[in-house]
């Protein structure tokens, strides 16, 4: 944007509030900018409410039908872990994007009771952000901020607070295969987060449990380099190994109210369509399996 502020500028700013003017980003000399605002149309909005509120009757029937009907499945394939197994392995084989629960020893119904507190527990917790390039702006750079708590039990210590910031400029914005995009960037977060935690780890000592934000694997995404992904995929790895050898507990926390890995379960025929085959999708597990 040109700085420059001229009479005319100031003129216009005079006839204009300052909040409905701005320049046009590419030309300022031909070009002023409104800021418009575009209400919603309310009657409209307020007839679908009305709709929505109509038919909560039916929803909740409809609910609770599929909340009955996921209990007695659970409960029937309890013990068939086995041929549950197999529905996936078929499911998977027609469906290679599938992504579901996959049950292993431990019965789907089954309960335990909480072990003892640790005594000597060392919570170790990182979550990170980013900045991502903008193509507009006159400099181009990136930046990846991980923060970091360690927490001691029954200690009496305050948290230990730590920050780590990586500037990302010049070659550090470009990849194998061109610029760097946003799950490029996203990767570079999530493995400083892994790098953070190890370090951590190896000042103390303990029962250790290291948490990130989110899921513990790393995804692959479409848009990001490959090569950079199998990189980080394989450093990702190495951390894990590394907090495994010094017998810490990693875990990922996700607040996901939709999670429906576990009713996306093949229940059904696998050739049969999808509403057949997975007769609870479309539901997430808190609205299926909470009271």
């Amino acid at each position: 944007m040109n700085s420059n502020f001229t009479t005319q500028d100031a003129a216009r700013q005079k006839k204009f509030p300052l909040e409905f003017f701005q320049f046009c980003r590419y030309n300022p000399d031909t070009f002023v900018l409104f800021k418009i605002t575009m209400p919603i149309n309310f009657q409209e909005v307020y007839a679908h409410i009305r709709e929505i509120g109509l038919g909560a009757r039916q929803r909740r029937q409809a609910l609770d039908e599929r909340r009955a009907l996921a209990r007695q499945l659970i409960e029937a394939f309890d013990g068939q872990l086995d041929l549950l197994r197999a529905k996936v392995d078929a499911a998977k084989a027609a469906d290679a994007n599938l992504r579901c629960a996959v049950p292993l020893t431990e019965p789907l119904a089954s309960s335990h009771p909480l072990p003892g507190a640790a005594i000597d527990a060392v919570l170790l917790a990182a979550d990170g952000s980013q900045i991502l390039p903008d193509r507009h702006a006159a400099v181009q750079f990136g930046l990846v901020n991980v923060g970091a708590i360690v927490m001691k039990l029954n200690s009496g210590a305050p948290p230990q607070v730590h920050t780590d910031s990586r500037l990302l400029f010049d070659h550090e914005l470009y990849t194998e295969t061109g610029s760097v995009t946003q799950d490029d960037i996203e990767f570079s977060r999530d493995i400083a987060e892994r790098r953070k935690l190890l370090e951590l780890a190896k000042d103390h000592t303990g029962t250790l449990i290291a948490l990130t934000d989110g899921p513990v694997e790393i995804w692959g995404a479409k848009s990001a380099d490959e090569g950079e992904y199998q990189r980080t995929l394989t450093e990702h790895k190495s951390i894990l190994s590394q907090l495994q050898s010094r017998g810490a507990i990693v875990a990922g926390y996700v607040d996901k109210p939709g999670a429906d890995l576990l009713v996306r379960l093949p229940f059904g025929g696998v050739r049969a369509p999808i509403q057949f085959a997975r007769p609870l999708h479309g539901k997430s597990e808190p609205a299926l399996l909470l009271p």
